[in-house]
């Protein structure tokens, strides 16, 4: 890691955390801005819920804890209203209704969240403030980038995490049954050639041509609960098939 040296703007040196932030990288967006630290990047550990008995403790519920990024950084600005500017250019660039994609330079893991808490750890001095932001997280775990596959997953030893099937057909096709060799989804609506069939396994849905297709999907389908592991073989029965996925682990 490289420091800024009083009066240089960070934006000359690239940082070894530098920082992007739902397809932004800041250090590389913002003049004058460096990402010099991040905390939090380490295996979640188990938030327990217990309560004191007459032998000891009973451990009543235990869930994995999430804990939020913490986020160094440095801003400076050549000017008084160049310092403002680029700082208002970054909370615009953190302050998202929704969670986004969060990587950095030095790991290839990313992690989902949003901004949370921000403060200044020292004051704006000659246009320049070293400051902290948390980015709170969705989930506990870190994901790979996304992956593809046509079927046969890559062996691995991290658990797999599937959010979209698409199908294609080269000829009309009364309906399929996509299977894992244990759990089956079984579309029960035709499609045909150039038809753009989407199962979306993150929110449940399902998309034919930009319309909702839910309704193609058997009952008894295991759609909610669909799970890919390291090398399955997935397939479909009428069509040929691209799923989208990540590793993840803690």
């Amino acid at each position: 890691m490289e420091f800024v040296k009083v009066g240089e703007l960070s934006s000359v040196i690239r940082s070894d955390v530098a920082m992007s932030y739902g397809g932004v990288v800041l250090d590389d967006e913002i003049k004058g801005y460096m990402t010099l630290l991040v905390k939090g990047r380490e295996v979640s550990g188990n938030a327990i819920e217990a309560i004191d008995t007459t032998y000891g403790v009973m451990a009543l519920s235990q869930r994995m804890a999430v804990e939020p990024l913490e986020v160094e950084f440095i801003l400076k600005g050549e000017t008084d209203v160049a310092y403002y500017r680029q700082f208002e250019k970054l909370m615009k660039i953190l302050d998202k209704k929704e969670n986004v994609e969060i990587k950095f330079e030095d790991d290839e893991a990313c992690f989902f969240g949003r901004l949370g808490e921000f403060e200044a750890l020292e004051a704006n001095v000659n246009n320049q403030v070293l400051g902290m932001f948390q980015i709170f997280r969705e989930t506990p775990y870190k994901y790979s980038i996304e992956k593809e596959s046509n079927g046969t997953i890559q062996i691995t030893d991290r658990e797999l995490e599937v959010f979209e099937i698409k199908l294609n057909t080269d000829a009309p096709v009364s309906g399929t049954i996509i299977s894992n060799g244990a759990q089956e989804i079984r579309i029960i609506e035709p499609f045909t050639v150039g038809d753009n069939v989407v199962l979306d396994l993150r929110d449940g849905k399902a998309w034919k041509n930009g319309n909702r297709f839910d309704h193609a999907i058997a009952i008894d389908s295991d759609y909610e609960n669909f799970k890919i592991q390291s090398a399955d073989v997935v397939a479909s029965s009428q069509s040929s098939l691209v799923i989208k996925y990540r590793e993840r682990w803690r």
